[in-house]
């Protein structure tokens, strides 16, 4: 297929691979919402066929589909939701669908964090914490965190980036690290000061350093740089403005 979409962004896991490829798969049970890590079409003479690889930390899997026309909307990190057709195939180790569906508003029942993919993340420890502060939070808590990183690049940023260049954290990851760490400290502070703001303190630990994932950025030499918002404005400011944001967009305030 053509590579048109950033193809291979990250290498599909070693999950997506079948022991019989041609094997009529179950779709029964599979979660409704996966992230895409690659995306391939080719044009062909009537139609536009589609493959993606999709990840969830209970399955990765490689769907194909067709349609008309190109859909421009998909691509690599976004989270999409398949239509499995009625007596699904498999051919190659790709699972014949309807189609992708772009989940364009935040889900509040998500967890973010079962849908970072091993080529974010390779320590999958830090993943599962991640996933276990985010599981504890209440549903108002959850919902503000997944408007703020919907978006499939501003996620891995976060997830990605260092918490600094030269001082703490200063490493691929580091800010994820950093940013579980306190939210761990934080909730077991609050259990021994016998608080009820468990949940807030894990909030703030956990955003506390987030605009960080729009301060740093890769640089042509493979080290971090400070972004021209990180310079100008910095992170503190950076959160404040997509808290703000998801509160105005999502109407947050009515959950």
């Amino acid at each position: 297929m053509n590579n048109a979409t950033n193809i291979l962004a990250f290498p599909a896991d070693s999950e997506t691979s079948h022991a019989n490829p041609n094997a009529a798969p179950c779709t029964e049970g599979m979660p409704p919402i996966f992230r895409v890590t690659a995306l391939d079409y080719q044009q062909e003479a009537r139609c536009v066929r589609y493959q993606a690889h999709l990840f969830h930390d209970k399955v990765s899997l490689t769907v194909e589909w067709a349609r008309g026309q190109p859909d421009t909307r998909l691509h690599p990190f976004c989270l999409v939701s398949p239509r499995w057709n009625i007596r699904p195939i498999s051919h190659g180790g790709a699972i014949q669908i309807s189609r992708l569906v772009l989940m364009e508003h935040p889900e509040p029942e998500e967890n973010l964090f079962r849908m970072v993919p091993h080529g974010w993340v390779k320590n999958r420890e830090l993943v599962k914490q991640a996933a276990e502060l985010i599981d504890n939070l209440p549903r108002p808590y959850r919902f503000l965190f997944n408007a703020i990183f919907w978006s499939g690049d501003r996620f891995h940023r976060y997830c990605t980036g260092p918490s600094s260049m030269n001082a703490h954290h200063n490493y691929d990851c580091g800010n994820l690290m950093h940013s579980i760490e306190l939210a761990l400290w934080m909730r077991e502070s609050m259990r021994k000061a016998k608080t009820a703001q468990h949940a807030l303190a894990v909030m703030v630990g956990l955003l506390h350093d987030a605009g960080k994932a729009d301060e740093y950025q890769l640089a042509p030499s493979g080290d971090w740089k400070l972004t021209d918002r990180g310079k100008l404005l910095g992170h503190g400011v950076t959160i404040i403005e997509w808290i703000a944001a998801a509160h105005s967009r999502y109407k947050l305030h009515n959950e």
